[in-house]
């Protein structure tokens, strides 16, 4: 197993076990979180504690992780978290969680965690419940406000309020795009530009792309936050292409301006 990986899990093994010294040890003393992102970050050990404290003490989180993908200092997740806040009040979420990994005091530490989902559809799913759901969001929120206080409720609820659904009409008009010969129905950033796994620091602009990756995109999950979109994608090359069919996970930055496209990753 790739290192990175060997560090990456410690994540969910620590957060199954309720060891809070554990989770918070593999960590750098700067390490930031946003989760989701486009909420608030925390930065540092005691930002850091008291977001366990608030989000992940309370209550029974699993992963379930369908793929990793290595590059470089970062590691791609695929996953969906199982969250049961009670014992009838039990959440699914799909995620994408991007590890960026550094070293300190020559020891692999993760420098920054951007955990990908959407707030309003792990609402609902928490509304559809019924009763039983009513104490739990409750307590839920006193606790927000208790450990993070009205600023940092708030700077999580903002996760909430930047999430747009035509956002991801953004990310499928792109790929159709990409895989037609005119670019008229995607906006991009002027200094728009991509870099592909497999040479990360190669930066490639829309034509390039396009040279490279000639063949299909297919979107098996997408997912909208803050002013990043994540896609979970299988590719198929044409017939005449040397790159292989593939799967990955795709992080499209959108320029918080204009809404226009402005950086993309494959992690593949």
């Amino acid at each position: 197993m790739h290192a990175w990986l060997e560090l990456v899990n410690q994540s969910p093994d620590a957060v199954g076990q309720h060891d809070k010294q554990a989770w918070l040890g593999i960590f750098a003393s700067t390490a930031i979180v946003e989760d989701p992102v486009g909420s608030l970050p925390h930065t540092g050990g005691k930002k850091l504690s008291t977001f366990y404290d608030c989000f992940i003490a309370p209550n029974q989180i699993s992963f379930h992780p369908q793929a990793d993908y290595v590059c470089d200092n970062h590691v791609m997740r695929d996953l969906s978290l199982r969250i049961q806040m009670s014992e009838k009040v039990i959440a699914e979420v799909p995620m994408h969680l991007l590890y960026e990994i550094t070293r300190e005091n020559d020891q692999a530490k993760i420098s920054r965690l951007a955990a990908h989902w959407e707030i309003m559809p792990m609402n609902m799913q928490l509304i559809g419940k019924g009763l039983p759901a009513i104490p739990v969001l409750m307590r839920s929120f006193g606790r927000m406000l208790k450990l993070l206080g009205l600023k940092g409720t708030c700077g999580f609820m903002r996760g909430m309020l930047m999430l747009k659904e035509r956002d991801k009409q953004i990310a499928e008009a792109f790929f159709t795009s990409l895989a037609s010969s005119s670019k008229n129905s995607v906006a991009l950033n002027e200094n728009f530009s991509a870099c592909l796994q497999n040479s990360p620091h190669q930066r490639y602009n829309f034509e390039e792309l396009k040279e490279i990756l000639s063949g299909t995109f297919t979107l098996t999950k997408t997912i909208v936050s803050g002013y990043s979109i994540t896609c979970s994608y299988q590719y198929h090359a044409n017939n005449d292409n040397s790159i292989p069919s593939h799967q990955g996970v795709a992080l499209l930055r959108l320029d918080p301006e204009t809404g226009a496209i402005e950086a993309l990753t494959f992690y593949q």
